[in-house]
């Protein structure tokens, strides 16, 4: 994974979560690598949903499917990524 588009969806995420007086998250490469994992997956297969298999340190996890496509081909910024 690109560390730029990682910084900046957590930056972004850590904006609005201020907004809202909520606490920051930090990045979490474990949590990541299933993410990716499921995004390769959907990629693959066309499908957009939730994994219902994900979970970290026997806790489940929480997640976010969007999808966002740009006709240009151009690579999509990670707060381009959240505001949908």
């Amino acid at each position: 994974m690109d560390r730029a588009f990682i910084d900046d969806c957590i930056k972004s995420i850590n904006d609005y979560r201020r907004v809202h007086q909520v606490a920051p998250l930090a990045h979490n490469a474990v949590v990541s690598t299933v993410a990716q994992r499921w995004a390769d997956h959907m990629t693959r297969t066309g499908s957009l949903g939730h994994n219902p298999s994900a979970s970290h340190n026997g806790q489940p996890l929480g997640e976010n499917c969007a999808f966002k496509w740009y006709s240009d081909k151009r690579d999509i910024t990670g707060t381009a990524a959240l505001p949908m």
